[in-house]
């Protein structure tokens, strides 16, 4: 089926009788077949490198409304961003008002546009309620099977063993955010 022929120092391929392909066009393929053969590979190793408490960088000036930051090493959602213009000797700064996800406090973020803001990685998912316990409740990862003791929100009402929820974890800090429609 394949044949190679070898022309004025070049490798081609004939496939089928009729198709010519440049070593460059083949090296391309390959690159992309290994590329992708390698993320389906280390899937497992890539996930276990975004450990607890992983965090990548981005401008400050690339942030919206609904993003995430660390600020003073709490996890914050953005709630709003002024910017302001640059002045005579300065440059243009950015005003980042949030909230901490896990306890609720406002924090204010003030530095350049142009300076990097700390992303957390956060891990979502789903989770069953094993047990209410008080103040608490413990859930298991319906995916991976860990199981997490949380404090009980005050703001979801019926949470019950067999619920399903949906979760966020950062750290050792887990928050549960609402229960699944059944």
């Amino acid at each position: 089926m394949f044949n190679i022929k070898i022309s004025n120092q070049k490798l081609f391929k004939t496939i089928n009788k009729g198709f010519y392909f440049s070593r460059r066009f083949l090296n391309t393929i390959c690159f992309i077949i290994l590329n992708n053969l390698m993320k389906i590979i280390f899937a497992g190793v890539f996930m276990a490198e975004i450990a607890e408490g992983e965090k990548k960088f981005d401008f400050i000036g690339s942030l919206k409304p609904g993003n995430y930051v660390l600020i003073d090493g709490s996890v914050c959602q953005i709630k709003g961003i002024e910017k302001s213009k640059p002045g005579k000797h300065g440059a243009a700064k950015a005003r980042i008002t949030a909230f901490d996800i896990f306890t609720g406090s406002k924090k204010t973020l003030l530095k350049p546009t142009s300076a990097d803001a700390e992303i957390p990685i956060i891990i979502k998912g789903n989770a069953q309620i094993v047990a209410v316990m008080g103040d608490n409740v413990q859930i298991m990862d319906l995916g991976s099977y860990e199981i997490a003791n949380v404090k009980k929100p005050s703001d979801i009402p019926g949470l019950i063993s067999g619920i399903e929820v949906e979760y966020v974890k950062y750290g050792p800090n887990v928050k549960i955010l609402h229960k699944k429609s059944a």
